[in-house]
């Protein structure tokens, strides 16, 4: 990946214009890692809101108050961080602020 980088910058600055191939960004590696990151947190989020949604079904409303504060305020600081420099880079849409109302925002960075 980094000798593609290199050639990459090499070929930009002798062209001397951006040329973007997206085979050329992107391996098998490093689209690998993407996958187990996306199925990590959705395995993540998943246990938390089944844990949860158990805790308040038995009755146990401290636990599952808890637990969910623990999984939305962590989630919610982190968006706001990344709402806050899209916003200092001029790169805030309302496309990315609809990725982070929805708190996807790790999934697109």
């Amino acid at each position: 990946m980094q000798n593609r980088l290199i050639r990459h910058a090499a070929v930009k600055a002798r062209v001397g214009y951006e040329k973007f191939f997206l085979y050329e960004a992107f391996d098998l590696q490093s689209i690998s890692d993407t996958s187990v990151f996306c199925r990590f947190l959705t395995n993540e989020l998943f246990s938390d809101v089944f844990l949860c949604v158990q805790y308040f079904r038995h009755g146990h409303m401290y636990w599952g108050s808890l637990t969910l504060a623990f999984v939305l305020v962590p989630s919610m600081v982190v968006q706001l961080f990344s709402a806050r420099w899209y916003a200092a880079d001029g790169k805030l849409t309302w496309c990315s602020a609809f990725v982070h109302c929805l708190m996807l925002q790790p999934l697109e960075r």
